[in-house]
């Protein structure tokens, strides 16, 4: 069986700064904003809307039960992020946006495919940490090699930023 959905209707966590279209998909910038859920299927697929124009690579971070994912490149939106082969239960699958932008990267919709796949919103977040910096904050370089001085969003992993492992450490969610 196959469940297809709109982000907007979707019950799902949505972290950091965002928007919705008017079409109702699910519209990212910052460095650090997502989306996580609780759900149970064997597959997920995740479409962008086809109209990503920036001058470098957008990547995302996915986590599937805490377990980092290799990271998932968007170059134009025509890309669809595939998750595979997930054992039978229910499981959480978190995506964050590891790199700056200068154009927004839209989720347009989200796949289940399973005997009855289900999707359950995750506990809200306690606390909300807003982080005020510049592009160290969101992780210029942190992954660069050494001494490259040009900016590369391959180079970037919010994930890794002293901003992104307080606000995980508590719990929080984050805003940079």
């Amino acid at each position: 069986m196959r469940k297809t959905y709109t982000f907007r209707d979707l019950p799902i966590k949505v972290n950091g700064r965002h928007i919705y279209t008017e079409t109702g998909a699910l519209a990212l910038n910052w460095s650090a904003s997502g989306f996580e859920m609780n759900f149970s299927a064997e597959r997920v697929n995740i479409s962008f809307v086809p109209d990503y124009r920036a001058d470098q690579t957008c990547y995302l971070g996915v986590f599937l039960d805490g377990k980092r994912l290799p990271k998932f490149a968007v170059s134009t939106g025509a890309e669809t992020l595939m998750i595979e082969d997930i054992p039978a239960g229910e499981h959480h699958l978190k995506v964050v946006k590891l790199s700056e932008g200068d154009r927004l990267l839209k989720f347009e919709t989200l796949e289940l495919v399973g005997d009855d796949p289900v999707i359950l919103p995750p506990p809200e977040y306690r606390l909300r940490f807003e982080f005020l910096g510049d592009s160290i904050t969101c992780g210029f370089g942190d992954i660069a090699d050494r001494g490259f001085p040009t900016f590369r969003t391959r180079d970037e992993d919010t994930t890794r930023t002293y901003a992104y492992l307080t606000a995980a450490n508590f719990g929080a969610d984050i805003r940079v």
